[in-house]
């Protein structure tokens, strides 16, 4: 790459003069920009804007989109009362663990979890409930 170059400026071919060639150029923008922003508003969007843009503050961030669902992904089933059953099996699960959890943790000797029961068991050797 050369240090330095050289750009020479011209009036594009077609027009008589810098202006003339300016004032085209700016017309033709501004019908090109009022299209867009007419398409834009036609599909239902919105457009901010230069201004609204420059109010932003620059650490902001977006609001939450949509809202969190309330499916429990621990269960996937395509079968309506399957997979009411296996919620129901999945909430005595947790139930049964709270309840061991918290007396294992206050030091209740002979405390047996539920089946299903793993890291508790491998890490502390806890008994579980044969499956069943």
């Amino acid at each position: 790459m050369p240090e330095h170059a050289t750009l020479a400026r011209a009036v594009p071919p077609g027009f008589a003069s810098a202006a003339e060639f300016q004032a085209a150029l700016s017309s033709m923008l501004a019908a090109h920009e009022d299209a867009e922003l007419a398409a834009h508003g036609a599909s239902g969007a919105s457009f901010l804007g230069a201004a609204r843009v420059l109010v932003q503050r620059p650490a902001a961030r977006p609001s939450p989109g949509e809202p969190r669902r309330v499916l429990d992904t621990r269960v996937a089933c395509r079968d309506k009362w399957k997979r009411i059953e296996l919620l129901a099996q999945l909430t005595e699960f947790l139930r049964d663990y709270r309840l061991a959890w918290k007396a294992w943790r206050t030091g209740v000797a002979g405390v047996v979890f539920p089946a299903g029961t793993y890291l508790v068991r491998v890490t502390h050797g806890v008994a579980c409930a044969a499956a069943g």
